[in-house]
Parts: C-alpha cells; structure tokens; sequence
C-alpha cells in the first residue's frame, strides 16, 4: 500500500473540505497535529505569561524538553510558529499549567 502524506491547515470551517480530499487520495488514516486558533491563541498567551512570572521557568529549558531550538519557543510564544499537539503535555508539565480545553 502507498502512503500519502498530505499537509493541511484544517479549521473547523474547512474540516469537511479535507475529509472530501483525504477520501478521494485514499488517505483514511490520519492525525491532526496542531490546536485550533482560538485554542492556541489562549494557550500562547497562558505560556507567556506563565514564563514570565513562573521562576526558574525559562524558555531555554522549555527548548531542551521539546527537543527543540530556542528560537523554536520563541517564535511559538510571538505567534511565529505553530504549537503541535504532542508539544502541549509537555509545555504543561513544565510550566505547572492546566492543558486548554479544546470545548
């Protein structure tokens, strides 16, 4: 069988539109990777804050457990990058705060 990988931004808007495009490239397997906007607009906004007043939580740390560069943080907490999914437990973990609620 030949794997497909098709990159997509998918809102809860165009979710069905996707669902119609992975069907007709045979993709039936697949995993959402990054959090909604709103979702990770208020996530972005609670690291920040979190990494300004928490002490001892730095963005250089916060790089190493993700496995990242610390530009990578930087740009996540600007709004530069995109925050994936699997980086949310451990921005939690870290940080000591709640997961957002993907309501």
């Amino acid at each position: 069988m030949t794997m497909h990988r098709l990159n997509l931004t998918v809102t809860e808007k165009n979710l069905p539109v996707a669902i119609k495009l992975m069907n007709k490239k045979g993709i039936f397997d697949f995993r959402i990777e990054y959090v909604a906007d709103d979702v990770e607009t208020a996530f972005k906004e609670a690291v920040a804050n979190a990494l300004k007043t928490k002490p001892g939580k730095t963005e250089t740390e916060l790089a190493v457990l993700l496995g990242k560069g610390v530009s990578s943080v930087s740009k996540f907490v600007t709004g530069k990058r995109r925050i994936r999914l699997r980086e949310v437990p451990i921005i939690c973990r870290y940080l000591e705060i709640d997961p957002p609620s993907f309501e």
